[in-house]
């Protein structure tokens, strides 16, 4: 199945919002060792020698500001210093992800969108969707996806009142006897 089949829904918002962690966006500082996904202690810097920290000490590094240059302008003249954190921007991120106040804007059943509210209840219903964002390539730029329990679209019913029109994704694991 892909994500282009129909039917499909188009939708619309501006205040979606992802949280991710950004501690593995490695440019200058190398703190992961992908092959045996773990992080390496102690965190590998061009032209420094780290001491191995414990977690306190560690954690405290990767959020603290330090000045560092690109490889490839530290061996110039004048190397391009800038200062910023081991784990940029985000080092706390919970990789939440959500679409916001997103609104239904077409709707597409067979070739042609439905663009009119009359001929669809979908069209400017809100879309309900809370995940998170997960990262399953940290050394890939295109391996970036979504994981939900869930995804809803609410809008009016015929009487006008508040509804979920759509539902989807998954439910938690039932614990045995439940």
């Amino acid at each position: 199945m892909s994500y282009l089949a129909r039917p499909r829904i188009g939708f619309f918002g501006t205040d979606a919002m992802v949280n991710p962690s950004t501690a593995n966006n490695e440019n200058i500082v190398h703190l992961l060792d992908y092959d045996r996904v773990q992080v390496l202690n102690p965190p590998v810097v061009e032209g420094a020698t780290l001491p191995v920290m414990d977690d306190a000490a560690y954690r405290e590094w990767m959020t603290s500001l330090v000045v560092y240059a690109d490889p490839d302008t530290a061996a110039t003249p004048n190397p391009n210093w800038q200062s910023g954190m081991p784990g940029y921007w985000n080092y706390w991120g919970d990789h939440l992800a959500t679409f916001g106040n997103a609104q239904a804007t077409s709707v597409w059943v067979d070739d042609q969108p439905v663009t009119r509210a009359a001929r669809d209840p979908l069209l400017n219903a809100f879309v309900a969707f809370n995940a998170r964002i997960v990262d399953v390539n940290p050394a890939d730029s295109y391996g970036t996806q979504f994981v939900a329990a869930g995804f809803r679209i609410i809008g009016p019913d015929r009487d006008g009142e508040l509804t979920e029109l759509v539902r989807g994704g998954c439910r938690p694991p039932r614990t045995p006897g439940g």
